[in-house]
């Protein structure tokens, strides 16, 4: 009897996303003596890494890159712990020489209570030079709430060879299977 290709898609998806997360990443920065704050509220204390103050458009937490190459970077991985959290989200960026971002959009809650490692895809504002990286900033949504955070590190996420070569032959088998199916 066979299996209905939907049930064999299905179990592609499920071995391919089990083999398939290798992935590792290249540290942007330990945050610490590496970053620093301005604008109207926030407060850096480079000795615990915590970013304390409210949540205000102007405020930002910047620094310079570990690296200045980050190639083949899909997503940033942030770790961190929330003391206090405000509603809403922040944007953590990284510019290239010619001022171009590349950035990512993180929830504050996300972090609340013990250490927590979250990952979002990357935004890349078109021309965005990933191979001259020249800083990284963190700004804030405009709630006004208070902040406490302590920042543990940012990376890129980059995925290994093999990650992306079992999805392509997944959704080259998933194609097979639909042209079977169509004819």
């Amino acid at each position: 009897m066979k299996a209905p290709h939907h049930k064999i898609i299905a179990l592609l998806i499920a071995l391919t996303l089990s083999f398939a997360s290798g992935s590792f990443g290249q540290i942007i920065t330990n945050f610490g003596g590496n970053a620093g704050a301005s604008g109207f509220t926030w407060t850096w204390d480079s000795e615990t890494s915590t970013l304390s103050g409210n949540a205000n458009l102007a405020d930002i937490l910047f620094g310079g890159p570990a690296s200045m190459a980050y190639t083949g970077a899909i997503e940033f991985s942030l770790t961190a712990t929330a003391n206090t959290a405000p509603f809403g989200s922040f944007e953590f960026k990284l510019r290239d020489s010619s001022f171009r971002v590349a950035s990512a959009i993180f929830s504050w809650s996300s972090f609340t209570g013990v250490g927590a490692t979250v990952i979002s895809p990357i935004i890349f504002q078109p021309g965005f030079d990933i191979t001259n990286v020249t800083g990284w900033n963190l700004t804030s949504g405009d709630s006004g709430q208070a902040v406490n955070i302590v920042l543990t590190n940012a990376t890129a996420v980059i995925p290994e060879p093999t990650t992306m070569a079992l999805l392509a032959g997944s959704l080259t088998a998933i194609m097979v299977l639909r042209r079977r199916r169509i004819s």
